[in-house]
């Protein structure tokens, strides 16, 4: 992705501070950390997930079977060339 640690490190820290994450040293080896969600990083994922059903229900149950299943298809193909070409062109989508 092309970012320093260091800009890496600031994200989390400002991230940690408005309390959407929450950074903890693993215990088995001092060396990671574990970021995990925090009070409002959950609200905010289960107003994303109240979002998602809302999309869902109203769009997507709309179609058939057998165009989710194409759908999924197509999605997973592009899926696969994208990490296929993980090196030269996904740099290009940032």
């Amino acid at each position: 992705m092309n970012v320093t640690p260091g800009a890496i490190s600031q994200l989390l820290a400002k991230l940690e501070q408005q309390q959407y994450i929450v950074r903890s040293i693993n215990p088995k080896s001092r060396r990671e950390i574990f970021v995990t969600l925090g009070k409002k990083g959950t609200d905010l994922y289960q107003a994303y997930e109240k979002v998602d059903q809302k999309i869902v229900d109203k769009y997507y149950s709309k179609l058939s079977p057998g165009v989710i299943d194409q759908f999924e298809y197509a999605v997973n193909k592009l899926h696969a060339i994208v990490r296929s070409e993980k090196g030269s062109d996904y740099d290009g989508l940032e």
